[in-house]
């Protein structure tokens, strides 16, 4: 049987428990809708391409300088 939730007047529904479990969904994760005939299909949306996406934004140094992306590469390659 299936199970029922309401449209709010902004669009949103709440996914029930039991098929975010299934679908292993959490906070913030986004999910993918489909339509199939008459039917849509809702599921988790597959991971971005780009593996190091999932890290944007980890590492949040505070810094007394901006930080120069030119002038470290220059380092790197001992351009200096």
């Amino acid at each position: 049987m299936g199970m029922r939730t309401r449209l709010t007047s902004k669009g949103q529904v709440t996914i029930p428990v039991r098929v975010r479990r299934k679908l292993g969904l959490r906070q913030g994760d986004e999910v993918e809708f489909s339509e199939k005939g008459d039917e849509t299909v809702i599921r988790r949306a597959p991971d971005s391409e780009n593996p190091f996406d999932k890290y944007i934004g980890v590492l949040k140094v505070k810094q007394k300088h901006p930080f120069n992306s030119k002038k470290w590469v220059a380092e790197l390659r001992d351009e200096e």
